[in-house]
């Protein structure tokens, strides 16, 4: 679906980072009061909804496509996270088995947003969606700090074209 794979996990090897990661989430979303539970997507957004849980204070479950780990309330808001969203096939997946455990899905929480579909997927099943960044603020950022030359940017955007 993208040109490019972007490994989010190599975020686990600085404990500071990761932190600052839960830290910045929480902070930017504001109706952080209103969970009651957090949820791990798996195992990439486990190791953040562990920092998440940790700071909300409030009880982990990890929930993978097919079956979670843990429990919650019933009507619990739960707040999911994640690392990435691109399609959202996954996501829908995992609010459908959060739905199935009784919990009722409030938010889906990323750190990246690749921008092809999966926070809308998320909307249309009122799920409130949070990305700490997208797709094109990280590119623009990446050329801006010269990580990337311009060649780089603009065959990154042609390669995406119809989504920027």
């Amino acid at each position: 679906v993208t040109p490019y794979y972007l490994d989010l996990t190599r975020l686990w090897k600085t404990p500071e980072l990761l932190r600052a990661i839960g830290e910045l989430i929480l902070e930017d979303f504001e109706e952080r009061k209103e969970v009651n539970a957090v949820c791990g997507a798996g195992y990439t957004g486990t190791p953040l909804a562990t920092i998440v849980s940790q700071l909300l204070k409030r009880p982990l479950v990890i929930a993978s496509e097919n079956e979670i780990f843990g429990s919650f309330e019933p009507g619990a808001k739960v707040m999911i996270v994640d690392d990435v969203i691109a399609t959202g096939n996954k996501a829908n997946k995992i609010v459908k088995r959060v739905m199935l455990e009784g919990g009722q899905p409030y938010v889906y929480a990323v750190i990246l947003d690749k921008g092809i579909g999966g926070s809308n997927k998320l909307t249309q099943m009122n799920v409130k969606f949070f990305s700490l960044f997208s797709l094109e603020e990280l590119i623009a950022k990446a050329y801006e700090l010269g990580v990337i030359g311009e060649e780089e940017l603009r065959a990154l955007r042609e390669k995406q074209g119809r989504l920027f």
